[in-house]
């Protein structure tokens, strides 16, 4: 008998349900965390210019032609929970004494607007979790009820 790709041996059906299973609850408390952690209202702190370095560089346009690139780097200070650290921004034009930056638990979800975007940290996690985790508690949950994957 040949089989197709659209048939499924029924030993890995147990297997596909304990998966299905895991990536549902996983997806649910997912949309809960994110939920609640998107709702956490927004902090707010002024950070204050230390130095300022300014940057000439030569390109070319898209036409070929030469342009000339000029930009400043803004060093700004700003203390959270007592401690103090420093952000770099790049400028044109003016460079404010001051910037107004936002943030919901610290230091690691700092940013200039006041726009919400998951932390690159925990995005990461989230990928190794979905990618790998879940991977994991599907073998290690199929072992334990008795049903062989590797």
């Amino acid at each position: 008998m040949q089989e197709s790709f659209y048939t499924i041996d029924p030993k890995w059906i147990p297997i596909l349900v304990i998966y299905a299973v895991v990536m549902a609850v996983s997806l649910v408390v997912f949309r809960i965390w994110y939920k609640r952690y998107k709702s956490i209202p927004d902090k707010q702190v002024t950070a204050k210019l230390k130095k300022t370095s300014d940057y000439f560089g030569m390109g070319e346009t898209n036409d070929g032609m030469p342009s000339s690139y000029t930009y400043s780097i803004a060093k700004y200070e700003y203390y959270l929970n007592e401690n103090r650290y420093t952000i770099k921004l790049k400028c044109q034009g003016s460079v404010s004494d001051e910037v107004v930056l936002y943030y919901k638990k610290g230091r690691r979800d700092v940013r200039l607007e006041k726009k919400f975007t998951l932390p690159i940290v925990y995005k990461y996690l989230l990928l190794l979790y979905f990618v790998i985790g879940i991977a994991l508690i599907t073998v290690g949950a199929s072992q334990c009820l008795g049903y062989q994957i590797l």
